[in-house]
């Protein structure tokens, strides 16, 4: 989070050596900032890859730090293509893509306790009063979480089964069914949010 909020094309061979922040609202400006895809390609070679334990896990593996680069390449480009679908935008040359969208990310892959993500979760959509309610903001970052996890991850294996790459824990389906599962899942995760804003927040507010 710290590393999404300070960084923009001229930071980005700077390392952050200030103190981290730990309190996060969704009055941040930098969360509503559009992250090109150039961009985003910069964050993760010059500040994802210059993680100290980044570097001590995967540092000597080129093969893999490459593979990551272009999943998560992909990701951002069908990601934003969904979005595009989802909100019925005519011009596709434009970028959605804001940063607020990218924290989704982090949310599911990185390592950080679920404790902390919950606190991060909340943080960012709480309203004034300190309490957890429904609004566009979330629903937004929602379609981005159910998103990546749906149309975006089927793409990214459908893009390594053509190269002939494979990822662990996958198991060997036809590109095709895959696809089939794509055109399906984007539907799926607007249904989703609908049942997430009908059960999960039957409440109107939580603390």
């Amino acid at each position: 989070m710290n590393l999404l909020e300070l960084f923009n094309i001229e930071t980005a061979t700077i390392l952050f050596t200030g103190n981290s922040r730990h309190n996060l609202t969704s009055k941040e400006p930098f969360l509503y900032t559009i992250i090109h895809q150039d961009e985003f390609q910069s964050f993760i070679e010059n500040k994802l890859f210059n993680i100290t334990n980044i570097i001590e896990l995967y540092g000597e593996d080129l093969q893999a730090m490459t593979l990551f680069k272009e999943c998560f390449l992909k990701i951002y480009s069908v990601l934003n293509l969904t979005l595009y679908s989802f909100y019925n935008k005519l011009n596709k040359n434009e970028e959605l893509i804001k940063k607020i969208n990218l924290v989704a990310l982090g949310i599911l892959f990185c390592r950080g306790k679920n404790i902390s993500k919950i606190k991060l979760f909340f943080d960012l959509f709480k309203n004034d009063n300190n309490k957890f309610t429904k609004s566009e903001n979330l629903d937004n970052y929602l379609m981005s979480c159910f998103f990546i996890v749906s149309c975006c991850l089927v793409t990214i294996r459908a893009l390594v089964d053509n190269e002939g790459k494979s990822l662990p824990r996958i198991d060997n389906r036809t590109t095709q069914m895959l696809l089939n599962e794509k055109g399906l899942s984007q539907k799926n995760s607007e249904n989703l949010l609908k049942y997430f804003n009908n059960n999960f927040l039957e409440k109107i507010k939580m603390n």
